[in-house]
């Protein structure tokens, strides 16, 4: 990660609703399901940003947004950031630990097998490859996918690494992961959320759904 902190979309996408009142977006966060008006889905939606993009800051969310026509986009980004719709990723160090530890991801498509020149892999539906992404990223997508928390995901990280350093000793008698071994693998982790976001490979939710 580099520049400024990252702001990313938090939740699943639930479309339009009428009842009980009529909403133009909906997200499912957690437990609840909250109504978004017009101007807070388009900038949502925005939010996901594209598999190429280098740069997943606020000013440029901004930018994009009242490149649509959005009025007061500096606001509905806020007031998004405030309903924990969008949640800001520092770049490194406790303030990271402590804003990862309350998300999780959750994975919407497959694994599909080995990519085009085999130093990658592909995810997907069966028939509908959707991202290719190194091997070490998807695996390491899997084992976030598969944690409570973002941060025991980085810890998962840290072990994964010590097991394929030390393949003949035995996983039992790794060491407790340091904080700053966790705080550096949580940067890969995170690094790696973007694009899987960008293509609705999976999402971010609340690791405890009841907040």
């Amino acid at each position: 990660m580099s520049g400024g902190p990252w702001l990313l979309p938090v939740g699943y996408r639930l479309g339009a609703e009428t009842l009980p009142r009529p909403v133009a977006g909906s997200v499912r966060l957690g437990w609840r399901r909250l109504g978004l008006d017009a101007d807070q889905t388009r900038v949502w939606d925005l939010a996901h940003g594209a598999v190429e993009d280098t740069d997943h800051g606020r000013d440029l969310l901004v930018e994009r947004a009242a490149g649509l026509g959005v009025p007061s986009p500096a606001a509905v980004v806020a007031r998004l950031t405030e309903r924990s719709l969008l949640v800001e990723l520092p770049v490194g160090g406790p303030d990271l630990l402590a804003a990862a530890g309350r998300l999780r991801a959750r994975p919407l498509l497959t694994g599909l097998g080995i990519g085009r020149d085999g130093s990658t892999s592909v995810l997907g539906l069966p028939g509908y490859p959707v991202l290719e992404l190194s091997r070490s990223s998807i695996r390491r997508w899997e084992d976030t996918a598969a944690s409570p928390d973002l941060v025991e995901a980085a810890e998962l990280a840290v072990l994964r690494a010590w097991d394929q350093a030390d393949p003949d000793v035995d996983a039992d008698a790794a060491p407790t992961p340091t904080t700053a071994e966790v705080a550096g693998a949580l940067v890969g982790v995170v690094a790696d959320l973007p694009a899987l976001l960008a293509r609705s490979c999976g999402y971010l939710d609340l690791a405890d759904p009841a907040v």
